[in-house]
């Protein structure tokens, strides 16, 4: 029987949703499942409805991955991700969020630390930079011409000397060549087919499967839906507006702020997490302001 390791260094936001729904997918498929998330201490399993299900499923094994780190954090390096590997006899691995074990996949290729066991596969989100050449954050085109003659000979300097810190280096050389990871799946479509195997288009995933529910999680519902039905019933010669997801500069939260201010006829709910420091530098207007208001 397959055992498939399921390695998620963070689970806010939609980690915990990539491993359930996965996990689900894998259900009633005939292996052994390992989900080993990067809990932290101030928040620990009881504060994620999605995942708590799956600590007492049949066939599955879910893990804290700070048990298997040297220094007692969530992010492990290559050499104890392949003492995870070697512990649960992992056939399969698959990196829920490929992004933030870039580190470790340098030191793999550089020889500087083992490759890792069994068949490897990573979801990758920041690949706008690799093709078709867009800005991460804002999706604006990247090009080596500028403006100014300065901007464009920086530019081109940056290629050509940086070359190993490209997104395109990185992928073709660290990743695809050396070997570090079998498969790459991407969110972008048009990157899967420019490239072609061994990169292929992931569609978003959304929520979970239609489980049963748990009580802890029919309370959580109950408690969200009266929540919910009362600001409508306060504002119900408004027009509801949803924002889903993380309130982040590039999804366009502060412009969505804005439209609400300005548009007396609708209210605003927002369905996800709020914004940190480092989105709040990034908004265009006063999304303080804004939210009082």
């Amino acid at each position: 029987m397959k055992r498939i390791l399921l390695y998620s260094p963070d689970v806010w936001g939609h980690p915990s949703v990539y491993c359930r729904v996965i996990a689900d997918a894998l259900a009633t498929m005939p292996c052994q499942l390992v989900v080993a998330m990067g809990f932290i201490d101030k928040i620990g399993l009881n504060e994620f409805p999605d995942i708590r299900p799956l600590s007492t499923r049949a066939g599955m094994r879910l893990i804290d991955t700070r048990t298997f780190s040297r220094t007692g954090k969530p992010h492990l390096t290559a050499e104890e991700l392949v003492e995870l590997q070697f512990k649960f006899s992992t056939d399969t691995t698959l990196f829920i969020e490929a992004d933030k074990s870039k580190t470790e996949f340098f030191r793999i290729a550089a020889g500087e630390a083992p490759h890792l066991r069994g068949r490897n596969l990573g979801i990758f989100a920041k690949t706008p930079e690799w093709y078709p050449g867009e800005d991460f954050f804002t999706g604006q085109p990247r090009s080596l011409l500028a403006p100014t003659i300065r901007t464009t000979l920086g530019n081109v300097k940056r290629a050509i000397i940086n070359r190993r810190e490209s997104a395109r280096y990185f992928y073709e050389k660290i990743i695809i060549q050396s070997g570090v990871l079998d498969e790459i799946l991407v969110k972008d479509e048009r990157l899967a087919n420019w490239r072609g195997p061994p990169v292929y288009w992931m569609p978003e995933i959304s929520r979970p499967s239609a489980f049963a529910e748990s009580s802890d999680e029919s309370v959580e519902f109950l408690r969200r839906r009266s929540e919910v039905e009362y600001f409508l019933a306060s504002n119900q010669h408004r027009e509801p507006v949803l924002y889903f997801g993380d309130a982040a500069y590039y999804k366009g939260y502060d412009l969505f702020l804005e439209f609400v201010a300005a548009t007396p006829s609708t209210c605003a709910i927002h369905a996800g997490r709020s914004y940190d420091a480092q989105q709040r530098s990034y908004f265009r207007y006063d999304v303080e302001g804004l939210r009082a208001q």
